[in-house]
C-alpha cells in the first residue's frame, strides 16, 4: 500500500478520531501474517485461494493482530488449500524469518488495509465501511504524488508497450 503517507494517515485519523493516532500503521502491523501469507503464496507458486481473506472480520477484530493459527484456519476453510500445502504454518514461519521487514507499506495489500481500517475504526467507537475508507483514501491522495510513484511509471510503460490506456487522462 505504497500510496499511504503521513499526510494521508493524519487525514484518516482526523476524520474518525479526536486526536492524532497511528491507525494505518497499527492496521498494517495487525495484518502482518495475512500479508506475509499472500506474499509467500506468490513467491512459492502455491496457487492457494486467498479470496476468503476479503472477509477479514472473521479473523480481525480491529483491536488485536491476526494470529498465525486463525490465519491458517481461515485459509484451510477454502476447498483445496489444505491439500496444496498441509504444513503452511511452519513454512510461513520460515518464510517470515527469511524475509522479515518492517516496510508494511510494501507488504500490505490495499484492499486488505481498507477492510482492516473499517474494522479498526468500528472497534474504536467509530462507524464506517470498507467502501467509505476506500473513498477517503482515494480522495486524500494527490494525483501529483501518484505521478511520482514507480507504480505510475510502470503503468505508463505498460500502456505504451501494449497500446492500451488504463489511467484516465485529462
Amino acid at each position: 500500500m505504497m500510496l499511504i503517507d503521513e499526510d494521508l494517515e493524519e487525514k484518516l485519523c482526523c476524520e474518525f478520531f479526536d486526536e492524532s493516532c497511528k491507525c494505518v500503521k497499527n492496521c498494517m502491523a495487525d495484518l502482518k501474517i495475512v500479508s506475509y501469507l499472500k506474499w509467500y503464496n506468490i513467491n512459492a507458486h502455491l496457487c492457494l485461494n486467498v479470496r476468503s481473506f476479503a472477509h477479514l472480520g472473521d479473523i480481525y477484530n480491529g483491536r488485536s493482530a491476526v494470529d498465525l493459527d486463525s490465519c491458517v484456519k481461515k485459509l484451510y476453510q477454502t476447498v483445496g488449500n489444505k491439500e496444496k500445502s498441509p504444513d503452511i504454518g511452519q513454512k510461513l514461519i520460515a518464510f517470515i524469518a527469511g524475509h522479515a521487514t518492517e516496510d508494511y507499506k510494501n507488504l500490505t495489500n490495499g484492499h486488505d488495509l481498507c477492510n482492516a481500517l473499517s474494522l479498526y475504526v468500528n472497534a474504536h467507537d467509530g462507524i464506517t465501511s470498507k467502501e467509505e475508507i476506500s473513498k477517503l483514501v482515494r480522495a486524500a491522495y494527490s494525483l501529483s504524488k501518484f505521478r511520482s510513484t514507480h507504480l505510475f511509471r510502470d503503468i505508463n510503460n505498460w500502456e505504451q508497450s501494449n497500446g492500451k490506456q488504463v489511467l484516465k487522462r485529462g
